[in-house]
C-alpha cells in the first residue's frame, strides 16, 4: 500500500502527466455536454412532432400546449394560425 502512495504522489508531481489528465477530463465533459445537448434536441423534436399530430386531429391550441410543454406561441405557430 505504501509503495502505490509514493507512486501516486510521484506521478502526482509530473506537470506533464497532471496535464494530459486535465486535457482527457476537458474532453471527457465536451462528450457529455454534446450527448445532453443532442439528447434535448431530440425531446424537442418529439414534442414538436407530438404537437403536429394532435393539431392535425383538432385539438385546441391551449390542449396541444399545455400537454407537450411547448409554448402557447410555438403550438400556433405550428398550426399556421
Amino acid at each position: 500500500m505504501e509503495k502505490a502512495v509514493r507512486q501516486l504522489w510521484s506521478l502526482s508531481k509530473d506537470e506533464g502527466l497532471r496535464e494530459m489528465v486535465r486535457a482527457r477530463d476537458k474532453d471527457r465533459r465536451g462528450r457529455a455536454a454534446e450527448k445532453m445537448y443532442a439528447q434535448q434536441e431530440g425531446r424537442q423534436e418529439e414534442r414538436t412532432k407530438t404537437a403536429r399530430a394532435m393539431l392535425r386531429d383538432g385539438l385546441a391550441v391551449e390542449t396541444v400546449a399545455k400537454y407537450t410543454g411547448l409554448p402557447r406561441d410555438e403550438v400556433e405557430s405550428l398550426s399556421g394560425k
